[in-house]
This record gives C-alpha cells, sequence and structure tokens, in this order.
C-alpha cells in the first residue's frame, strides 16, 4: 500500500537544483522528490535517535547530550568528521524542537 503523500514547495539553491535534476537524468536517482523525501526521513530519524540516547543520559525534559567525545567516536565510526560543542548543542535543541512520534518513521 502506497503511502499518502502532499505536495509541497521548497526553495533550494539553484546549484542543489541543477545537481538534482543531473543525477536524475543521468539515472543516479530514480526522482528529486523520492530522493528529497528519503533525505529529510534520514535527518528526522537521526533526530528522533539523538532524542532517545538523549533521554536515556536523563535529557527527559530537554537536552542532554552525551560527551562529544563519545558522539564524535560516533561519528568517526561512520566517517563523519568531528562536532564542536556549540554544533553538538545546536543538533541536539533541533532533536527536541518536536515531541517524539510526531514524525513518520521516528524511532
Amino acid at each position: 500500500m502506497a503511502k499518502k503523500t502532499r505536495k509541497v514547495t521548497v526553495t533550494i539553491p539553484e546549484d542543489v537544483a541543477a545537481t538534482l535534476e543531473q543525477w536524475r537524468e543521468d539515472g543516479r536517482i530514480k526522482s528529486v522528490s523520492e530522493y528529497v523525501t528519503n533525505q529529510l526521513q534520514a535527518g528526522m530519524n537521526r533526530a528522533a535517535s539523538l532524542r532517545a540516547v538523549e533521554t536515556v543520559h536523563g535529557g527527559t525534559n530537554g537536552p542532554k547530550r552525551p560527551p562529544l567525545e563519545f558522539i564524535n567516536r560516533g561519528r568517526a565510526l561512520q566517517g563523519l568528521p568531528p562536532l564542536t560543542e556549540a554544533q553538538a548543542d545546536a543538533i541536539s535543541a533541533q532533536a527536541w524542537a518536536t515531541e517524539p512520534g510526531s514524525r513518520s518513521g521516528a524511532a
């Protein structure tokens, strides 16, 4: 059964739009909408996962993220660059910006 969809309009930089269209033409992605949806869902899932980890660390009423060292070890395992304290705090705050479970696919 297909998921219900809704058309929305977003504004993105011209170079990003051109890259997405080129990827579609080259066959790297099936469709721009599907790619953008998948990337947004992945980001929302990461935020939900971070929120779950922070809850375990005592942050049930707001952000209380794991130590930066733990975050950066996990990022290194994923081949991602380390975060600064400010970046980690900003991501943590973003993860708490919505109610848990209010996003489809949220953990």
